[in-house]
């Protein structure tokens, strides 16, 4: 099963919250960081998370406040304090209002990973480490290496299909709408393009901009009109709002 987890991070070290994030974006974690206590209430209102990451003091209120407020909204949402404290006596206050676990700052990345397994909980077959599922591409039809060319009027129009496969970044995007680009005008007269897009696309939580930024590339270059980009694919089954833009594409 394709799944993205997601974090809620609590820090007012904007330096300290991004390192957090790059380390979860190296697997299926999606984040969120807020600084201010109202605007974490406010989104665990709005939203589900899997587990809530936070530091002692947030602007507007301490952990054992926020701790609080948390369990009248969440009974069940696993908070985890990030604290370079380990006086007992604060750390027995901490779990008295619902903290379920302790990240000892600095945080080893082992030790993060191991405290998200065992508090959201995920299991060895869950997490996905992305690095080892690079994007690629292949241009085919339905599984053939060869295009399509109908005649028409004397005209050929030719249909590009692209496969992908694997989890997206910025770079491999902007690689893809390079070589997209270059098999277009070699292949001349492609008056519309097919894209399938795997569930794997769903791990990387850009993937849904990078989609579009590539459709508003292909309607800006080529003057594709919208009702010649479609998509399909495996990522369409998934339920989820990210992707509610690229429906309209859907064929």
């Amino acid at each position: 099963m394709v799944k993205l987890f997601n974090v809620l991070i609590g820090d007012t070290d904007l330096k300290e919250a991004t390192r957090l994030s790059q380390k979860l974006d190296l697997y299926n974690f999606h984040t969120e960081t807020f600084a201010n206590a109202n605007k974490i209430l406010s989104s665990i209102q709005e939203k589900s998370y899997d587990i809530f990451l936070t530091v002692e003091f947030l602007q507007g209120m301490d952990v054992y406040a926020i701790c609080e407020k948390i369990r009248q909204i969440n009974t069940n949402l696993p908070i985890i304090l990030m604290t370079k404290e380990t006086d007992k006596h604060r750390i027995t206050r901490a779990t008295q209002v619902g903290v379920k676990g302790f990240l000892f700052q600095p945080i080893p990345e082992a030790r993060l990973l191991e405290t998200l397994k065992k508090n959201i909980p995920i299991s060895e077959d869950e997490l996905v480490i992305k690095s080892e599922l690079p994007m690629k591409w292949e241009y085919n039809n339905y599984g053939s290496t060869e295009f399509i060319a109908e005649r028409s009027a004397n005209i050929h129009h030719r249909q590009l299909e692209v496969t992908f496969s694997g989890i997206p970044t910025p770079g491999a995007m902007r690689e893809f709408i390079k070589d997209v680009s270059n098999q277009i005008f070699k292949m001349a007269n492609v008056t519309s393009i097919s894209m399938v897009l795997p569930k794997e696309f769903h791990y990387c939580q850009d993937s849904n901009r990078m989609v579009e930024e590539v459709i508003l590339k292909l309607q800006s270059s080529f003057q594709f009109r919208a009702k010649q980009i479609r998509l399909s694919g495996d990522l369409f089954q998934i339920q989820n709002n990210r992707f509610k833009k690229l429906e309209s594409f859907k064929s």
